[in-house]
């Protein structure tokens, strides 16, 4: 063969222009880092007390001890003059009612706070108050009366304590939101921090405002059990089959006509358990004096009511149709499920819906009711007619008491704005005193602790805490006397 594979080896060369890199690695450490722990305690301290020295008082008997011939003849001359003014001043009238007065004077009513939760809307209205047992916490339940035939309007309740050194009147202390517009609401007589609440969908709720985590430690639910329709009133009554004044039942009365007995325990968490039940029917009223045709056996709306304060079983409750009943919790009972009638007397009725009713502290037979048939009237309960009637002029009169410390006070809220305190050793027409809102008074509660406290809380959702008078907290001779006289006109 001509050509054969031959094998070169490889030939390189190196670039004269171009040099050769190299590479190096380093590597460097910071000194080590000494750290020490030490405990360091603070100086000893020396606590020490000092006490002044006693010092017995010296009492100056220089004028007993003086026995000068002067200081008796002076006591002689004088003693005749002396014990014939004494004499004359037992025989005079001039200091007749005059009370001292160690506190500063009040001539007029003034507002203390005007509360509002800023965080509400701006359609709620003030449904009910009530304080708590010490008097210094307010409790405002804002829902609506005006309902449309839902009960989904979103409610509060809240609560103000006018004790602190700084209320503020944009935003309550409590707050708590409900679901269906609160009717009424009641602090525990004891409890301070116990409210129980009522809805418009027929809901009975108690709360405890200590509680950070959840408020409600105790509710009805809505069934069978509850009321049908709106509760209207709520209130702690001593157990009429206790003798221990310190255990309570709560009650409510509703729309359905229905009054329940509800048993609580505070000590723990569970759901209320009715114990008792009543209804007021048609039935019980006699014919003549029945206003609205309904059958027999048809419950009448209970709008309120008010426990007597001497007979812790005897109550009076009005209704839609603006009846007023005496009743009685003694009512025969048929038995646990069954409902009975506790009315045990009908007094005249009103010519419209009656939304107050309170008995009187100072007598047992009397109560005040307001209604809308722009009237305030005076009842005794041995009668069925009224003992007088006052006409304020003021529109619709939605709320009326009597005052905790005066027997002749009591006091109306309107739905023309105006809050009206009567005096009736005064007058029996015209008021002592008016103050205003800026809207329908829907709500007024006195402070049975702090008797110179009142609460009112409007249509707006505005609440006024207001400062009494002198003249309204101040007790008179024989007051209790004459409001004897007052609940005796009319009797044969």
């Amino acid at each position: 063969s001509m050509f054969t594979d031959a094998e070169i080896d490889v030939a390189s060369f190196e670039s004269c222009w171009r040099k050769q890199r190299s590479v190096k690695d380093d590597a460097t450490q910071t000194s080590e880092i000494l750290t020490d722990d030490r405990e360091v305690q603070s100086v000893v301290l020396a606590a020490i007390e000092t006490q002044t020295e006693f010092v017995e008082e010296t009492r100056h008997t220089a004028l007993a001890d003086d026995k000068s011939e002067k200081l008796v003849e002076f006591l002689r001359r004088v003693e005749a003059n002396v014990c014939a003014q004494l004499e004359k001043n037992l025989q005079s009238h001039a200091f007749d009612g005059y009370d001292v007065q160690w506190s500063d004077e009040f001539t007029s009513v003034s507002c203390l706070h005007t509360l509002h939760h800023a965080a509400l809307s701006s359609h709620l209205q003030c449904t009910d108050l009530s304080w708590n047992c010490s008097g210094s916490v307010l409790a405002v339940a804002y829902g609506r009366f005006d309902h449309k035939g839902s009960s989904s309007h979103q409610s509060f309740l809240c609560t103000w304590n006018v004790d602190r050194r700084v209320v503020n009147s944009n935003k309550a202390d409590v707050t708590i939101e409900l679901s269906s517009s609160l009717m009424c609401v009641e602090f525990h007589p004891r409890l301070p921090s116990i409210i129980a609440g009522g809805t418009f969908s027929g809901e009975v709720m108690i709360w405890d405002t200590t509680r950070e985590d959840e408020a409600m430690v105790a509710s009805s639910g809505i069934g069978d059990e509850s009321h049908k329709e709106a509760v209207m009133k709520v209130l702690w009554i001593s157990d009429p089959h206790s003798r221990s004044s310190d255990k309570f039942v709560l009650l409510t009365a509703g729309s359905d006509g229905r009054i329940l007995l509800w048993q609580f325990n505070e000590k723990s968490s569970h759901r209320l358990k009715v114990i008792q039940r009543y209804v007021l029917l048609t039935e019980s009223v006699p014919r003549r004096m029945r206003i609205s045709k309904a059958a027999g056996d048809s419950p009448m709306g209970i709008t309120c009511l008010s426990f007597s304060h001497e007979n812790k079983n005897q109550f009076i409750a009005c209704t839609e149709n603006g009846g007023v009943f005496k009743c009685s919790l003694s009512a025969d009972h048929l038995g646990l499920g069954k409902e009975c009638c506790p009315i045990t007397f009908a007094f005249v009725a009103h010519h419209g819906p009656v939304y107050s009713v309170d008995c009187s502290r100072f007598h047992r037979n009397l109560f005040v009711t307001s209604s809308t048939d722009m009237t305030i009237r005076l009842y005794n309960m041995l009668q069925s007619k009224p003992l007088m009637s006052i006409e304020p002029g003021a529109g619709y009169v939605f709320c009326s008491g009597w005052s905790p410390i005066r027997p002749m006070v009591l006091a109306g809220a309107t739905g023309d704005k105006q809050l009206l305190f009567y005096d009736l050793r005064e007058s029996r027409i015209t008021p002592v005193t008016t103050v205003k809102h800026k809207k329908g008074i829907y709500s007024l509660q006195f402070n049975a602790k702090r008797h110179r406290l009142v609460a009112s809380g409007d249509a707006g959702g505005i609440v006024k805490v207001w400062q009494l008078s002198d003249q309204l907290v101040t007790q008179r001779l024989q007051e209790i006397q004459e409001l004897d006289q007052v609940a005796e006109l009319g009797l044969d």
